[in-house]
């Protein structure tokens, strides 16, 4: 085992899964470790009075009416909730993820994380938000050929497999001086950051990372002329 094995040795992944990695770039266990988060979204749950109209944020309360879902046509629905934030009863919406009911009872604590409209007092669902979920989490560069939560899935598997196997590039010398972390350290942080500040000295790692990667490759790319010479 090593990082420059195919994709195709994760289990799950067959011929279609390898082609629509290979179209994002995707082409080894090193590329998909590498495979960063392009933004993310701070999930932690916020209260009524810190957050703007039309901002995304969790909110946690206690579902106070049954959930009602109405469906229209085939793959369109709606599903509806009230939940009760203290003393603040706010309207929730899913659109057509209707087995969301399912996860949804009266008296329930939950929390939602949507697109909150102070004006009206709702909140668009977008997910439920587990007990288990980080605050901090990624979002990655998908396509129609393969889902965002399917490169979710096969990062960690990667991470998990073959996290040993990870070697630092950057000296040891520069790490501490610019008080970086290892590789190994900074791939987790980059796709699994528990907090901002984590995602933060992840990405900054990251940006050495590259630098030094790229010389180690020029480095190489001028032995093997120096050799055919």
């Amino acid at each position: 085992m090593n990082l420059g094995d195919s994709v195709g040795v994760l289990r799950g992944v067959g011929p279609k899964k390898i082609q629509a990695l290979n179209k994002l770039g995707v082409n080894t266990i090193e590329d998909l470790l590498t495979f960063y988060p392009f933004r993310y979204n701070d999930i932690a749950v916020k209260s009524l009075e810190e957050i703007n109209s039309q901002e995304k944020v969790t909110l946690k309360g206690i579902v106070a009416s049954e959930p009602v879902l109405v469906r229209f046509g085939r793959k369109k629905s709606r599903l509806n909730f009230k939940l009760l934030i203290n003393h603040d009863v706010i309207s929730v919406t899913f659109f057509n993820q209707p087995w969301i009911s399912k996860q949804v009872t009266t008296g329930q604590e939950l929390a939602v994380y949507g697109k909150y409209d102070a004006l009206r007092q709702s909140l668009s669902g977008i997910k439920i938000i587990s007990r288990k979920t980080n605050d901090f989490v990624g979002v990655y560069r998908s396509s129609k050929d393969i889902k965002e939560s399917i490169i979710k899935q096969l990062v960690k598997q990667a991470y998990d497999e073959y996290n040993s196997y990870i070697k630092d590039v950057v000296p040891e010398s520069i790490r501490i001086k610019y008080r970086l972390e290892n590789r190994k350290q900074m791939i987790h942080d980059m796709h699994f950051p528990s907090t901002k500040k984590e995602a933060d000295l992840a990405r900054r790692s990251a940006i050495f990372d590259e630098i030094f990667s790229f010389e180690a490759g020029l480095q190489l790319l001028k032995r093997d002329n120096h050799k055919n010479m």
